[in-house]
C-alpha cells in the first residue's frame, strides 16, 4: 500500500480501492417461469471508468434447461456503483424442488485497485406446483383365472425418485382362494409417470356369486427432496376387482362345417366349444332333429342320414355360475359331382399357368345342384331328348376335342 510521510498508509490511495460484492435475489429465490437478479455492487467511485467483473456459475439447476444460461461476466458502467445479472428461470413441466443456480466472484478490472470479495451467492429456483398419484380406471369385472391390471400414474413428471407402495385387501373374495394377495412398491425413476400393476385371480371349483377385493395406496416416500415429498399427494381411494364366472365363445371358432355325400347317422360334424373356467352344459337346437350334441364337450353329430343343403342350428352353453351364450352353427352337405372321365395326368411345374375345361370331366346337371334339406328326392334334370342324366353330353352336339394329354400344350390365359 502506498505510504506518505513518515512511513503512515496514504489515506487518498486507499480510497481509490474498489471492492465489489455480489448478492442473491430478493428471498433467495426465483420461481418456474420468472425472473429474478443477483445483484453485483461496487463500493468507491467508480467516476475514472468502468468495472468489469467476472463471476462463476455452479448449483444443482441445469443451464439451458432450469434457467437461461448466463455469460460468466458483467459491468458496472462508468459513474455507476450497482449492476444486476438476471436469472431467467424456466417453466419445464417437472416438478423439481430445490434446484439452485450459485454464483462466485472471481475477479474484476477496473481504474485502480479493485478487490472482490469472493462469497458464494445462491438462488433456489421455485417449483410451487404438486402431483397426485392415483390408479387409473379399468375394467373392474375379470373372470376366474384372468388378472385384473391398472396403472399407477403421476400427474407430472417430478425430479427425484417416487416410491409409492400398493396392496390388496378382502372384500368378499379371499387371498389366497380367490386371488393371489400383493403388497408391493412401485418406484418412479425421476421424470417417469407410469407404472403397471396387476392382480392375478384364480380358478376354483366352487359356483359362487360375483365376489370383490380392493387396491389401494400408501402415501409415498421420495428418495431426495423433503420439499417434493410436501408437494406429492396420493388418491387414496381403493379400487374395486369383482371376480365372476364367466362363459364365451371364443370369437375364431369355427361355425360353418361343410361335407360332402353320403353323411350318414353317426357322423361328427365338429366341436363347438365355449371358454369357460367352471362346469358347462351344452345344449343344441335347430337341425330338424337330425343332430345331438354332447353336453359336456359341446361336439355335434349326426342321428340321421343327411342329405344335400344347408342346416341351420344354435349351440348353447350354460355354466355353474348361470352364465350362458350361444352360437348359430351351420352344417353343408354338397353333392360330389359325377366323373364322365378321369382327369389327364399331366405334370404341372412351378410358375406354369393353365386351363382345365371342367364340363369335359365333370357333370354337375344332376348331383350337386342345390336343394332344402326336406326334400328327399334329386331334383331332375333338364328335360333332352339324348342327354340321359349323367352322360355330360348331348349326342347331337359336334364332337368335343379329347382333352389335352400328356406333354400336349396347353392353353394358356
Amino acid at each position: 500500500m502506498p505510504t506518505g510521510a513518515h512511513g503512515l498508509p496514504d489515506a487518498r490511495a486507499a480510497s481509490d480501492t474498489l471492492r465489489v460484492t455480489l448478492s442473491a435475489p430478493g428471498g433467495g429465490a426465483v420461481a418456474e417461469g420468472a425472473t429474478g437478479h443477483f445483484e453485483v455492487s461496487v463500493s468507491g467511485s467508480t467516476a475514472d471508468g468502468a468495472v468489469t467483473v467476472r463471476y462463476s456459475v455452479s448449483g444443482t439447476a441445469v443451464a439451458g434447461e432450469d434457467y437461461k444460461a448466463l455469460s460468466g461476466a458483467v459491468t458496472v458502467a462508468q459513474g455507476e456503483n450497482v449492476a444486476r445479472i438476471a436469472l431467467e428461470a424456466f417453466e419445464d413441466g417437472i416438478l423439481d424442488k430445490g434446484e439452485t443456480v450459485v454464483l462466485a466472484l472471481t475477479g474484476a478490472t477496473g481504474p485502480g485497485t479493485v478487490v472482490v470479495d469472493q462469497t458464494a451467492a445462491t438462488a433456489t429456483i421455485a417449483d410451487d406446483g404438486s402431483v397426485t398419484v392415483s390408479l387409473t380406471a379399468a375394467p373392474d369385472t375379470i373372470g376366474e383365472g384372468s388378472a385384473w391390471s391398472s396403472t399407477v400414474t403421476m400427474s407430472t413428471p417430478v425430479a427425484d425418485r417416487v416410491s409409492v407402495r400398493w396392496r390388496t385387501r378382502d372384500g368378499t373374495a379371499r387371498a389366497g382362494q380367490d386371488y393371489t394377495a400383493a403388497d408391493e412398491v412401485v418406484s418412479f425413476q425421476p421424470g417417469e409417470i407410469s407404472k403397471r400393476i396387476s392382480v392375478q385371480t384364480l380358478e376354483d371349483d366352487n359356483a359362487e356369486a360375483v365376489e370383490v377385493f380392493y387396491v389401494s395406496l400408501d402415501p409415498p416416500s421420495v428418495s431426495a427432496s423433503a420439499a417434493t415429498l410436501g408437494s406429492v399427494a396420493v388418491n387414496g381411494d381403493a379400487r374395486s376387482a369383482f371376480i365372476q364366472c364367466n362363459v364365451a365363445f371364443p370369437p375364431d371358432i369355427q361355425t360353418v362345417f361343410r361335407l360332402n355325400e353320403p353323411v350318414p347317422s353317426g357322423t361328427v360334424i365338429g366341436t363347438v366349444a365355449a371358454d369357460t373356467h367352471s362346469l358347462a352344459v351344452y345344449s343344441l337346437g335347430g337341425g330338424g332333429n337330425k343332430f345331438t350334441i354332447n353336453v359336456l364337450t359341446g361336439q355335434i353329430s349326426t342321428t340321421a342320414t343327411l342329405s344335400q343343403g344347408s342346416y341351420h342350428l344354435t349351440v348353447s352353453v350354460l355354466d355353474d355360475c348361470g352364465d350362458s351364450a350361444s352360437v348359430n352353427v351351420i352344417v353343408v352337405v354338397n353333392g360330389a359331382p359325377e366323373t364322365v372321365r378321369p382327369l389327364p395326368n399331366v405334370t404341372i411345374q412351378k410358375g406354369d399357368s393353365g386351363s382345365v375345361d371342367e364340363p369335359a370331366y365333370f357333370d354337375r346337371t344332376c348331383s350337386n345342384r342345390a336343394r332344402s334339406p326336406g326334400r328327399a328326392r334329386r331334383v331332375p334334370c333338364p328335360t333332352r331328348p339324348a342327354r340321359p342324366c349323367g352322360t355330360g353330353r348331348d349326342p347331337r352336339a359336334s364332337p368335343r376335342p379329347d382333352p389335352p394329354g400328356p406333354g400336349s400344350p396347353r392353353p394358356v390365359p
